[in-house]
């Protein structure tokens, strides 16, 4: 279809209209956006429009952003201005139907209220709003956030950094970051993001992190998190910190008074609190501008003190602390306070503190105290000061192992103290304070120490004070009286002294009163105080010293001047004193001046008699007793910490005694003359051996730079010399002493009679110490060609000779070193080294040698037992670990050896013992002949506390020798089990050869008559004896071939014997040896024994014996059978066939039947039948001697025929021996009494038909 030419052109002409337009809109549009004077009109409508809005210097375009100097909103009381303002839309924005603000950038931004600040706080308030249009916030800048409030400065609250978007009654903060240095809100570093709702009930979700330090809160931690959730009414915040801490709070914000529940915790330690221990936690509910109540535990811990824990109760408001429970504990005490504590207009607290078992030693060692109590407790910060007030105070406890108690009432005020009475007890010692002190002084202070030391260690006895003041602080007035008994410290003892010090300190009186044993001292006088010149004057009117006829005064008084200023004491000047007594005077005069270190005294000395000065030696408390005459003049001057001392003393005829009168120097005669630079010394003296002593040449010395240098000084007494030359200073040591001496004038005063020792001896040692460097010392001391003689009565003299001993010695801070060296002619040659430990003492090092000892040196020792003694002994090793656990390694020889006499059973020869110690372990191995057998020995131990030694003994052979008993040989097969607490020996024995006599005569049962007695009583053993308890469990095995002989038969026995012993009984036998066969002697026949055993059960010493021994005669057989113990064998005739006792005893006798026999063969007969009739009553009436206490009891016969008599003898006492015998057919009757004087010396008495008294004298040989 073609259009018509108007349409052509009604169409061209509407296409360029509409070109038009759009032209000229998109031109308006241009100059709308891109002109900056239309940006400025806009700007100015709207200015002129909105009366709250202000803008000045205004410049730029709405596309490019728009500039203001200054924008200030006024609504009411507020004002809000930014400076620097600059803004810029995008636009296109308009699109999506979002107002977007590209840049919204403020240099600074005020925020003035203006209103009068609100009483109370009303809860807080949002406004509820909402936009139409989407608002979008890309960049949002404010350099400086400024609060300006009445009545306080402008507060710069830093920078805030941020984008968002507000969309209806949303606010969306996708990053807000405020930035803070030094502002009233302190220094931040904190980003936010989240939402925040403008509606009702305003929910908000934010979160903020980062870091913040609010001004004047020191914040335990760097870095946070803080989240903000939920709605105002309900609004709850939780923080989370770096260093383990966790809160978590939710409130009512909207409410007037902040209703509020609270809980934290800590799970670990804090290094910003280093004192908050694990685990901590709190929690609290409440209101917070009413009352909280709250509850908190917590730990505490500081460096070097116990670990405490702490748990809070209370109610909490914003001015105090009520129904508050404070309890502190550290594990084993508490503290505990139960009360208010407020701080509205000051600090203070009411309440009640109680203690339990509370320990202040750890928190301060010089206080150790332990203590439990309770007491009303008022505090109030008062200034800088405190008033504390304690009521009904009562505590307990322990000073150190002492028991206290503090009780009362007491008040410490800011200015003073005061108490109606307020009592320490300590130990029994009481101190008791009474009244104020402070500005006004009305107060008295008692002690009462019964038992000082309980209160000054370095005191004892009785004390009591009472001291009382009054007046007031600038012009008090004191009333001090002290009284003492028994009254002792170092060694000082005074029996009772009195203190009276009563007055002003412009005017006092004074007064002491001592007496110490025998000593007296008194003095009194007055004193003055000037204030204006710091300076106490002190008169001495009188004084005096007594000892008992000894009596020194004060010639007149004398005065004491002490001057000080406010930095100390400058000046200290005493007048010329003179004490006196007798002769004696003594004159002190001189000045101090303490700031720059000077004095000036004098000493003038005047025959002094010391023998008359026992009071001055007394009151020194000197430990000797000196006596003679000291006479000289002494000048003392310069600085304290050098003076400069010049003069002259002498003392002749002196004398040092000690307190019980004994001499230590005597007829002392010593001159000094010098000054503090050098000097001379001479002196001679005569200690109590009486050796004189004396100075070879007087002893120079040099004294610079705080040294002294000692030339060469010695001191002889006869053949003794010692010199000592060197440098001693407090740095620097540099000292040489040597000695020579001859042992026998050295040594004679302190050695036995009959002990000798010769030779010359000579020391030398050096002791040395450098500065920064510790003392070393190191000497020797040598004894050449030594020799010890030894000459004891009754025994042979015994002479060690030797050829030198030396010992050298080093000692350093860290060990001392010892070498020793002794040799000689048989004693061989001796090596030891030892090494200690300062530290360690008890742990010594020691190493040692011995070569070629020769044990025949100590055969003299042994010569009373006969006893041979031979061989050569080495050793080497070392020790280490203590005396206590001791760690040996060591070898020890013994070669050629010989061992014999007539106490040793065994003779030994060629014995050769070889022991090796490794630590703790020996063992021993050692090959020995014994006549012609041979005998070995092993071992092995164990040294220490813990011993123990396990040996054996076996051998082949060997010779048994116990004269006149025993002769013979054996084969042993011993061994030995000791420890600590026990030593067993156990084995075998087999005799291969024996011949045994035993003691004991025929049948008869009286002893010789030149046989006497004497029982030796043994002295029981010590209880706890240190040596082990013995054991002994012996197999003897004897063969049919062993010969034994005694009480009256011959017999060859055989058999097996267990032998038993310890040292808690006496030695037993189990087993039976059998007679195989022998002859047995009775009634002058040797009679044939037919059988017979030996049985041991018990007691070695007391066997039962069994016999039978029978004589034949054709074809009769008659015997004895005869049965007991040894003491007491009872004999039985017997025959077969049987007849009368009085037929078998005549056939025993005489061999034939009876009948025609003679007179003497009657008289045999019947001797030998009341023979029989005394065996069988001999155990009764040894029963009954047993009761009657007589020792060694004996029934027998003597004489013949008509002169036979009956003896009946024993010892009454160990001395006292009697002896009373009756005639069996005549009527005589004999006493013996025997008395021993002393050993071998007897006196005898014998009463009967003749009257006889005889002085015995016995001697062995």
């Amino acid at each position: 279809m073609r259009l018509s030419l108007r349409m052509r052109r009604l169409l061209s002409w509407m296409i360029g209209l509409l070109l038009g337009t759009g032209l000229a809109f998109i031109l308006v549009l241009a100059i709308t956006l891109w002109s900056p004077g239309m940006a400025r009109y806009l700007m100015r409508m709207a200015d002129a429009q909105l009366e709250a809005l202000e803008l000045e210097g205004v410049s730029g375009s709405l596309a490019r952003g728009i500039h203001a100097d200054r924008l200030t909103w006024r609504d009411g009381d507020l004002t809000l201005s930014a400076d620097s303002l600059a803004v810029r839309v995008d636009w296109l924005c308009l699109i999506r139907g979002e107002l977007c603000l590209d840049r919204l950038q403020a240099a600074r931004f005020t925020i003035q209220d203006a209103s009068p600040p609100k009483p109370d706080w009303q809860g807080l308030s949002l406004p509820a709003f909402s936009v139409p249009v989407p608002l979008v916030f890309r960049q949002l800048t404010v350099e400086t956030l400024v609060l300006d409030a009445p009545g306080a400065h402008q507060n710069n609250l830093g920078r805030f950094e941020g984008r968002g978007r507000l969309e209806g009654s949303l606010l969306r903060v996708g990053r807000l970051a405020w930035q803070s240095r030094g502002s009233l809100a302190g220094d931040a570093d904190l980003e936010a993001t989240g939402d925040l709702f403008f509606q009702s009930p305003f929910r908000t979700s934010l979160s903020l992190s980062g870091q913040w330090h609010p001004p004047n809160i020191h914040l335990p931690w760097r870095a946070m998190h803080l989240s903000l959730t939920g709605p105002l009414t309900r609004l709850e915040a939780r923080l989370v910190t770096e260093n383990g801490l966790e809160a978590t709070a939710v409130a009512d914000v909207t409410h007037p008074r902040l209703p509020l529940r609270l809980s934290a915790s800590l799970s670990r330690r804090m290094p910003e609190l280093p004192w908050l221990a694990i685990p901590a936690r709190l929690s609290a509910q409440g209101t917070l501008l009413g009352t909280l109540m709250s509850t908190a535990s917590a730990g505490l811990s500081l460096d070097g003190y116990p670990e405490l824990r702490l748990q809070a109760d209370a109610a909490v408001t914003l001015e105090a602390l009520t129904n508050a429970t404070i309890q502190v504990s550290d594990g084993e005490g508490t503290l505990t306070y139960s009360g208010s504590v407020s701080w509205r207009d000051a600090l203070s607290a009411q309440g009640e503190l109680h203690a339990r078992d509370l320990d202040l030693t750890p928190w301060h060692p010089a206080l150790p105290v332990q203590l439990s109590g309770r007491t009303r407790l008022a505090l109030q910060a008062r200034g800088s000061g405190w008033d504390v007030s304690a009521h009904r105070l009562n505590i307990a406890g322990h000073y150190g192992d002492r028991p206290f108690s503090l009780a009362g009432d007491g008040a410490w005020l800011t200015d003073h103290l005061e108490s109606p009475e307020l009592t320490l007890t300590i130990a029994g010692q009481t101190l008791t304070f009474a009244g104020q002190a402070g500005t006004a002084l009305d107060a008295r202070v008692m002690l009462d120490a019964p038992h000082i030391d309980a209160l000054i260690p370095q005191l004892s006895g009785d004390l009591s004070a009472k001291l009382s003041l009054s007046g007031t602080l600038a012009t008090p007035r004191f009333d001090l009286t002290t009284t003492s008994n028994a009254l002792s410290t170092q060694g000082m003892r005074i029996r009772d002294s009195q203190l009276r010090l009563s007055g002003t300190p412009e005017a006092h009186t004074w007064e002491i009163r001592t007496h110490r044993d025998v000593t007296r001292f008194n003095a009194h006088g007055t004193g003055h105080v000037s204030r204006d010149q710091l300076q106490w004057t002190a008169e001495v009117n009188a004084l005096s010293l007594g000892h008992a006829d000894d009596d020194v005064q004060l010639e007149r008084p004398a005065s004491l001047v002490l001057s000080r200023s406010e930095a100390g004491l400058t000046q200290v000047a005493l007048s010329h004193a003179c004490l006196a007594s007798g002769i004696n005077r003594i004159c002190l005069s001189g000045a101090l001046d303490p700031p720059a270190g000077q004095f000036h005294a004098m000493l003038d000395t005047l025959s002094l008699q010391l023998d008359g000065l026992h009071a001055w030696q007394a009151l020194a408390g000197l430990p000797v007793r000196l006596g003679g005459v000291l006479a000289g003049r002494l000048n003392l001057s310069g600085q304290m910490s050098r003076p400069r001392i010049q003069g002259e003393l002498d003392w002749t005829n002196g004398q040092i005694l000690a307190q019980d009168g004994r001499p230590l120097l005597t007829a002392l005669e010593a001159n000094w003359r010098g000054d503090s630079e050098s000097g001379h010394l001479t002196f001679a003296a005569t200690d109590g051996l009486n050796n004189r002593w004396q100075t070879a040449t007087p002893s120079e010395y040099q004294l610079a730079d705080t040294r002294m240098a000692l030339k060469p000084t010695c001191v002889v007494s006869q053949d003794t010399s010692l010199c000592v030359q060197g440098v001693a200073g407090p740095d620097t040591v540099d000292l040489t002493l040597t000695g020579t001496s001859e042992l026998q004038s050295l040594l004679a005063p302190h050695l036995p009679s009959h002990t000798r020792v010769s030779g010359p001896a000579s020391l030398h040692l050096k002791v040395a110490r450098r500065p920064g460097r510790p003392a070393t010392a190191e000497g020797e001391l040598r004894l050449d060609a030594p020799v010890v003689e030894t000459d004891i009565p009754d025994a042979p003299p015994l002479i060690l000779r030797f050829d030198a001993i030396g010992l050298t010695a080093k000692a350093d801070p860290e060990q001392i070193e010892t070498h020793l060296n002794v040799s000689g002619p048989y004693l061989g040659h001796a090596r030891v080294q030892a090494r200690i430990p300062r530290k360690r003492l008890d742990q010594p090092t020691v190493r040692f040698d011995i070569e070629q000892l020769s044990l025949s040196t100590f055969m003299p020792l042994l010569s009373a037992t006969r006893t041979l003694v031979e061989g050569e002994l080495n050793a080497r090793g070392h020790w280490t670990g203590g005396w206590r656990n001791p760690l040996v390694e060591a070898e020890i020889n013994l070669t050629e050896g010989q061992l014999s006499g007539p106490r040793i059973p065994i003779p030994l020869e060629d014995l050769n013992l070889k022991s090796t110690v490794n630590g703790q372990r020996v063992r021993l191995e050692g090959l020995a002949r014994s006549g012609n057998g041979q005998l070995r020995l092993t071992g092995q131990g164990r040294v220490g506390p813990d011993w123990q030694a396990n040996l054996q003994l076996t051998g082949e052979t060997i010779p048994l020798s116990a004269p006149p008993v025993l002769a013979g040989t054996g084969t042993p097969d011993i061994r030995v089990q000791a420890a600590r607490d026990a030593i067993r020996i156990d084995g075998s024995l087999r005799i291969d050869r024996a011949d045994i006599r035993l003691e004991g005569g025929t049948s008869r049962v009286d002893p010789s008559s030149d046989i006497r007695v004497v029982r030796t009583e043994r002295p029981e053993p010590a209880a706890g004896h240190a040596f082990p308890p013995v054991t002994l469990n012996l197999r003897l095995d004897v063969p049919d071939s062993v010969q034994a002989q005694g009480y009256g038969a011959d017999l060859k026995i055989g058999g097996r014997l267990e032998i038993v012993w310890s040292d808690r009984q006496s030695l037993t036998g189990q087993g039976l040896l059998q007679i195989r066969e022998g002859r047995y002697e009775a009634y002058g026949q040797r009679l044939k024994i037919r059988s017979g055993q030996v049985q041991f059960n018990g007691p070695l010493r007391r066997p039962w014996l069994r016999i039978e021994a029978v004589r034949e005669v054709d074809t009769t057989v008659v015997g004895l059978r005869i049965e007991g113990p040894p003491e007491r064998l009872r004999a039985t005739p017997f025959s077969e066939p049987s007849m009368p006792e009085d037929h078998v005893l005549y056939y025993l006798i005489t061999g034939r039947p009876p009948g025609g026999q003679s007179t003497d063969e009657r008289q045999l007969v019947n001797r030998a039948m009341l023979s029989l009739a005394l065996t069988g009553s001999l155990p009764v009436a040894q029963t009954l001697a047993e009761k009657l206490n007589i020792s060694d009891f004996r029934v027998g016969t003597q004489g013949e025929g008509d002169q036979t008599t009956v003896q009946v003898s024993g010892y009454v006492s160990p001395r006292l021996y009697l002896e009373y015998g009756f005639g069996v057919f005549e009527p005589v009757n004999t006493l013996l009494t025997r008395y021993r004087l002393r050993e071998n010396v007897y006196l005898e008495a014998v009463s009967g038909i003749e009257q006889i008294l005889t002085l015995l004298w016995s001697k062995e040989f």
